[in-house]
């Protein structure tokens, strides 16, 4: 079983990629990383050297249980491709999850109208969730249906161990 990590090519969150990613595995799972360049990328705080094993433009979502993007920049903002991925992923009952300020991609897909989520605590990312038809609240992890959001690092491991109680149902 084969969970789809997203990261950015330019500086993504250490913890929200190595934490989750770790819980996942412990647990049994596969994580296959993904971004839009090929090779080894490093984290934000060069904590963490993360191997791209699929480019961006090759994800098939009936491949993966799930996606998760994780936070660091606001490259995936709008980005068509992911926002497709985000409601292939949806419509398949799989699980879709998103840490830090990419906690409002999934409700710029009109997958969160009327459903709570949360994000780092950034007045635009508030507002676009809004914006969007999500509902913020201010919590580490929200988990609604099969979309699991998170507001930051401090959240990794409660956010790993969600996506494992989603994945493990």
């Amino acid at each position: 079983m084969a969970v789809l990590f997203l990261i950015v090519p330019d500086g993504f969150r250490d913890e929200e990629y190595s934490v989750p990613k770790q819980i996942l595995e412990e647990a049994g799972f596969s994580v296959i990383t993904a971004s839009t360049v090929s090779g080894s990328l490093t984290g934000k705080k060069n904590l963490t050297t993360a191997q791209v094993d699929i480019t961006l433009d090759k994800i098939s979502a009936a491949d993966y249980q799930g996606i998760m993007i994780v936070g660091g920049q606001r490259t995936y903002w709008y980005n068509a491709t992911v926002l497709r991925l985000l409601r292939e992923f949806q419509a398949g009952g799989k699980l879709v999850a998103a840490i830090c300020i990419s906690g409002c991609i999934p409700a710029q897909a009109g997958i969160l109208s009327g459903q709570e989520c949360t994000v780092f605590p950034d007045a635009e990312a508030i507002a676009d969730i809004q914006k969007n038809g999500g509902v913020y609240v201010n919590k580490p992890v929200v988990v609604s249906g099969n979309v699991i959001t998170a507001d930051g690092p401090a959240a990794a491991a409660e956010f790993g161990r969600a996506m494992v109680k989603f994945l493990q149902q």
